[in-house]
């Protein structure tokens, strides 16, 4: 398009200072345009004229350095409009109001109608002095900056009430607007051709694709270094710099050395030429901030989003958005967002640690810039991106879908027959082995979990005609140079060494699958003796390297924390209870003192301090006191933690009490639902009484280690202790020193769902936590 749009472009150079070719030329082809300080800038808008230049007839301004395009107009001046001084009161207080609702925002397309020319396609983008792309001038009327499709590279401002959305050329028709006429048609048409083309693009791949790069004068600028950057760039005060957790990543390119920072509650930071700036701005707002339509991290959708409430995080969400993705760790209120936790060990805790675990919360995290995932810098998914120290892509957004390979078995069952396929990994399974099928295209639970093989997992892959293989996923620094420079999607792939031959492949997420004990491979597929005896030694390396890496795991893992109270704290409407019946006072003497015959005992009641005859020689005051056995916490196999005793026991010894939070049935269900929407399978629920439940959750003492069995060598008991109801675990036998302690959960512990038990007792019932019915 000419020069006759009230851009702000150059003229013509001569062709020994012009650049050259290639480095002047858009990505559409146009020639680019050198942009000027502000002070040199005319921008006519049909309501003022800036520094007292007069306009031309069709709204541009030429330099005198310019030359007028071939196909523009003899400009004409006309006179500016006088601006009155003495209006009245009333016509002031009638004044029409701005609608100051940004309604477009930097990558949108619109028709913009200037001078003698016909609406033409242009995308808004930001000033490249300035930095910002809308102002409001005389009080009244919203302008934005815009750049101009066509065969030359212009842009500038847009004038009141002559712009229109771009939907295309046929919706442009169709409100019976006119085309451009014959001797401007081509460049009208490319320009319509060039839109058209970005229309199907998402504003942020207009952003990053589309926008101009400026360089001042005849002569194209050097590219400036990182460091150069960054001393040209204003001061951040520090406590600015502290709320930027995402580095020096760019915001519409996603690569670092990023120094432009926004000042609005998003925190991002920016490149000058993925803004189309030509220089930092002295307070920068970024689109998103200036209007206040922030999109959610999940659908990308501006409308009533949520920030996370931390402040040093600029994210924003949907609450429906979080709900949906219900294994994400988040807290509703206040609101703090996935990006916070690790998403690999919260998946670990719901199976094997609970819920009630922070650890996920702790440690150094690296984010991923375009979903709400994080991970400690040990738990990173293999086949993502590093983009920084502190930032990822992970795998799910490998930009070229791969294809996969499912196992002819079914992952529940191990039998063959019908199968229903995941579309993210090689798991399989029977439809009758699932609960529920939901419509559309089948993932497993891992794939619907975001669950990803990680770095140093033994994995089974898949390559070419070869049987399944065994394999360990690689750590990128350990990646040969040969194997590192092979072709392989960045992110979705990587690498893994196989076990056995010891060569070095590129795979994905649809090829691989953990690796469990027992597992032997499938049926040879062909390769003679030799292969076999290969994949034998890898089988039994494969064997080796998973029980050392687990032995690693449990050797380095720690107990979920939990906070250790000594007796139950009531929480809400649940008050401690005190009774004034005051247990019996007993006949006792020093032969006996309060043993094996004392009638509070077997009333299963403590004797109170201060009124038992026989003092502080009193042998039934073991709550009171915490004259609790020498105990342990232990890591199982395959049942998490446990307790054991560091001392032989003997049977009827009191061992500990069972402590926590005392809540009422609506808090219990509470807390259940949040469990079940959180995928948390332990649960630490006790019913004392009714409308009384012990929670040893998020507080207790050890007691909350101890593990269900079908045949418990300890038992629960509930005593009478100074008019309040307490619970404690006895020994029902004689316990040798460092044996596992467990009690039966059956009609004990509460929980909404059937669980598997996995005690390995012979008359295990199959299931623990069911719901009880009664008290205790």
């Amino acid at each position: 398009m000419p020069d006759s749009k009230g851009s702000t472009s150059g003229g013509s150079e001569s062709d020994e200072s012009r650049p050259e070719e290639e480095e002047n030329r858009s990505r559409f082809g146009r020639l680019r345009r050198p942009s000027r300080k502000l002070a040199d800038v005319l921008v006519y808008t049909g309501l003022f004229v800036r520094h007292g230049t007069p306009p031309v007839q069709n709204g541009t301004e030429e330099s005198q350095n310019s030359t007028p395009s071939s196909e523009a107009a003899a400009p004409k001046p006309r006179p500016a409009a006088k601006r009155p001084h003495n209006k009245p009161v009333e016509q002031i207080a009638k004044a029409p109001k701005i609608d100051d609702d940004k309604k477009y925002l930097v990558g949108d397309l619109l028709w913009s109608k200037v001078g003698g020319y016909p609406y033409w396609p242009c995308m808004v983008s930001f000033d490249p002095v300035a930095g910002v792309y809308t102002k409001i001038v005389r009080g009244q009327h919203r302008l934005y900056h815009v750049q101009y499709f066509g065969v030359e590279a212009e842009h500038g401002w847009t004038q009141p009430g002559r712009i229109l959305p771009f939907e295309g050329l046929d919706r442009y028709l169709e409100l019976g607007h006119a085309v451009a006429v014959q001797r401007k048609r081509p460049s009208w048409t490319v320009a319509v051709e060039e839109a058209t083309a970005a229309l199907p693009l998402s504003r942020a791949q207009r952003k990053h694709q589309l926008t101009f790069e400026y360089y001042e004068g005849k002569r194209r600028r050097p590219r400036t270094t990182d460091n150069e950057k960054a001393a040209a760039a204003p001061a951040v005060p520090a406590a600015e710099t502290k709320s930027a957790p995402r580095g020096d990543i760019c915001g519409i390119c996603e690569q670092t050395g990023a120094t432009l920072a926004c000042r609005g509650p998003c925190h991002m930071r920016f490149h000058l030429q993925c803004l189309g700036l030509t220089q930092c701005p002295e307070s920068f707002l970024c689109d998103h901030c200036s209007t206040g339509l922030q999109p959610c991290l999940i659908c990308q959708s501006a409308t009533d989003t949520k920030k996370c409430s931390l402040v040093d995080c600029g994210r924003f969400y949907h609450t429906a958005c979080l709900q949906q993705l219900s294994f994400l760790p988040w807290k509703h209120v206040p609101l703090i967002c996935p990006q916070h936790s690790c998403l690999a060990c919260t998946l670990d805790h719901s199976t094997v640690l609970g819920c009630h675990d922070t650890t996920r919360f702790s440690g150094k995290l690296v984010r991923c810039v375009r979903c709400p995932v994080a991970y400690h810098s040990s738990c990173i998914a293999a086949g993502s991106q590093r983009l920084g120290p502190s930032h990822i892509l992970c795998p799910r957004h490998a930009s070229v879908k791969a294809s996969g390979m499912n196992v002819d078995w079914c992952f529940s069952c191990g039998t063959g027959g019908r199968l229903l396929c995941c579309e993210g990994c090689p798991a399989a399974f029977h439809e009758d082995c699932l609960d529920s099928v939901s419509e559309g295209p089948f993932l497993c639970t891992d794939c619907s979990w975001w669950r990803q093989p990680r770095h140093r997992d033994i994995v089974w892959v898949k390559l070419g005609c070869y049987r399944w293989w065994p394999a360990k996923v690689c750590i990128p620094s350990d990646i040969p140079a040969n194997i590192a420079a092979m072709e392989h999607r960045e992110p979705g792939d990587f690498a893994v060494e196989f076990f056995g031959s010891h060569d070095y492949y590129w795979t994905h997420r649809g090829r691989v699958f953990l690796f469990e004990e027992g597992d032997r491979g499938g049926p040879a597929a062909g390769g003679g003796r030799a292969l076999e005896r290969v994949f034998d030694k890898a089988l039994e390396e494969a064997h080796e390297a998973w029980q050392a890496q687990q032995q690693a795991r449990s050797e380095a893992s720690r107990p979920p924390r939990f906070k250790l109270i000594r007796v139950n704290r009531p929480v809400g409407r649940t008050t401690e209870r005190s009774s004034d019946d005051a247990p019996p006072v007993c006949n006792c003497n020093a032969d006996d003192p309060c043993n094996t015959n004392c009638i509070n005992r077997l009333l299963l009641y403590e004797c109170q301090r201060g009124q038992c005859p026989m003092g502080d020689a009193c042998q039934n005051q073991r709550f009171q006191r915490r004259q609790y056995a020498q105990l342990s916490v232990m890591r199982t196999k395959g049942r998490g933690w446990g307790l054991r005793t560091d001392e032989q026991l003997a049977r009827g010894t009191f061992v500990i009490e069972y402590v926590g939070e005392l809540i009422d049935e609506a808090e219990c269900e509470r807390r259940l639902t949040q469990l079940h929407q959180e995928h948390c399978t332990n649960f630490y629920f006790l019913t004392v009484e009714k409308d009384r439940i012990i929670d040893a959750g998020p507080k207790g003492n050890l007691s909350r280690f101890m593990n269900h069995s079908c045949q418990p060598n300890c038992e629960t008991q509930k005593w009478f202790v100074n008019g309040e109801t307490r619970v404690g675990l006895f020994a029902i036998e004689d316990i040798e020193k460092g044996t596992e302690l467990t009690f039966n959960y059956n009609l004990d512990c509460r929980g909404s769902e059937r669980t598997q038990c996995h005690c390995g007792a012979d008359n295990c019932s199959g299931y623990l936590g069911v719901r009880p019915v009664k008290a205790v």
